[in-house]
């Protein structure tokens, strides 16, 4: 084998083991992604219907409702960290590829706007997929700051109820 040859074959698989390295922490985040709303609103309702479904002081129900909104600050803040390094990740991926294409390796699609571009376009057939065009993640943003919003106005009521009550 000559010594160029033995450059290119050590150089694709450096490049073919960052690729891969890089996908599992890309699905990683993918997974953080998904799961960090389900759990953290779920945990921030909880706290709700405990605060108002047992009879606690107005000062313990915004207590436990502070908390609450606490943690879900805390949790979309983290949220928005994973966003940005799935993102990185996937700019490290399309970057491989790039070097890969030297090799016959193929650029995949990334962005969600070209995808739907191309099922928009005909050149690409997503049968079922009514709401291809909205992105997910925004969604799970949203849903996030209106929850905190939500238990944030709570906690001010109760506040507001426990101060007057004094």
């Amino acid at each position: 084998m000559s010594e160029e040859n033995k450059t290119n074959s050590e150089t694709l698989q450096v490049l073919l083991w960052q690729y891969s390295v890089v996908a599992a922490h890309h699905t990683h985040f993918m997974g953080l992604i998904w799961q960090v709303p389900l759990v953290t609103v779920s945990i921030a309702g909880a706290l709700a219907a405990v605060s108002f479904g047992y009879v606690v002081p107005l000062w313990l129900r915004a207590a436990i409702l502070a908390m609450g909104s606490f943690f879900l600050f805390v949790m979309t803040v983290a949220l928005e960290r994973y966003r940005m390094f799935q993102l990185r990740r996937r700019k490290d991926m399309e970057e491989i590829e790039m070097l890969l294409v030297a090799y016959g390796g193929k650029q995949i699609s990334w962005s969600g706007d070209t995808i739907a571009g191309e099922i928009s376009g005909g050149g690409f057939v997503a049968p079922g997929v009514a709401f291809y065009r909205l992105e997910g993640f925004n969604w799970l943003r949203w849903l996030m700051y209106v929850v905190l919003v939500i238990l944030l106005l709570l906690t001010l009521v109760t506040l507001i109820q426990a101060i007057a009550a004094n």
